[in-house]
């Protein structure tokens, strides 16, 4: 009986390994896909900004739409706006997250091609490589 009692231990034991390593290689499974959907969280935040941006765009009539779609439409799909709006004498003020060098110097070509004057207030770059710009861009013509 006790030859008995410890080959079902055994066996309880050796389906209960069994089990755990089922679950554990599952959980890491669900961690990896987890994982992947952090990328595309990152890039839908991305996207509700700028449609939040738009939205308010196309509410505004006049110059003053015509104005916010150079400061936002005219951007690369890798820059990410963090906010745009006028300052007292009717200059667009925009802060950008921009992923590299060149896209950043496309971005400035944009806005002094289109712009009478576009001026950089601040510029940094973090550890990860992102550049963050303040950009304070003066258009001819201003409505304001």
């Amino acid at each position: 009986t006790l030859f008995f009692l410890a080959t079902v231990g055994f066996i309880l034991r050796f389906l209960q390994s069994k089990d755990i390593s089922k679950v554990e290689s599952e959980a890491s499974l669900a961690e990896n896909e987890i994982a992947g959907f952090k990328d595309k969280e990152a890039a839908l935040f991305v996207l509700k900004n700028r449609l939040t941006a738009i939205s308010q765009i196309v509410k505004v009539p006049g110059k003053q739409a015509e104005i916010y779609e150079l400061a936002v439409l005219e951007l690369p799909q890798s820059v990410g706006l963090a906010s745009v709006g006028f300052d007292k004498n009717g200059n667009i003020t925009e802060s950008l997250v921009v992923p590299d060098g060149a896209t950043l110097d496309n971005v400035l070509d944009i806005y002094m091609e289109k712009a009478s004057k576009t001026e950089i207030e601040s510029l940094s770059r973090g550890r990860d490589g992102v550049y963050r710009v303040n950009l304070k861009i003066q258009i001819e013509n201003n409505p304001f």
